[in-house]
């Protein structure tokens, strides 16, 4: 397929029974396949289906990158930044591919930078009122000191269950 003016739609087509083929061959999971094809349907065709691979430029993908952040969801909300990375990723991946089997010279979805994800905190700290109404609850005695051990020591779960009485003087 070399020298052909080949659209994205006939990049993604051929990129998709090449992960298809992966999956069978259990290189990647169903679930990565399917997730992979979701974004190509949604975020990808609907911009570039009949664009030729070879025309997009770095500023044609930061346009769409900004179509994205303008877009919503079903419900109503913008697209989650780690979705959009989610598609710059993959869109990088079809350009790959593109360069090694439709003989693409570059890839301008390599230097896309990816947008800024904020993460919520993982940790939710409790105040001494909430470890004494969780404490007054506890029935076993053993939950009980484990649970007093793991709030006075700063233990966490793991190295309190690998204490021995011979770990305590």
């Amino acid at each position: 397929k070399q020298g052909e003016k080949a659209t994205v739609a006939t990049v993604v087509k051929a990129f998709a029974n090449y992960s298809e083929k992966r999956m069978q061959l259990q290189h990647i999971k169903e679930s990565t396949y399917e997730q992979k094809m979701r974004t190509l349907r949604l975020y990808i065709l609907p911009y570039f289906d009949e664009v030729t691979i070879d025309s997009i430029r770095q500023m044609d993908l930061t346009c769409w990158v900004y179509d994205l952040t303008q877009r919503k969801t079903p419900q109503n909300k913008p697209l989650k930044n780690s979705t959009i990375n989610n598609a710059i990723a993959l869109f990088r991946e079809v350009f790959t591919f593109a360069k090694r089997n439709f003989g693409l010279k570059d890839n301008p979805a390599e230097d896309i930078e990816k947008l800024r994800v904020q993460r919520e905190p993982v940790l939710k700290i409790w105040s001494q009122e909430q470890f004494d109404k969780f404490y007054a609850d506890l029935d076993r005695e053993l939950h009980r000191t484990l649970f007093n051990l793991l709030w006075w020591s700063g233990l966490r779960v793991g190295e309190a269950l690998a204490l021995f009485k011979t770990d305590i003087h």
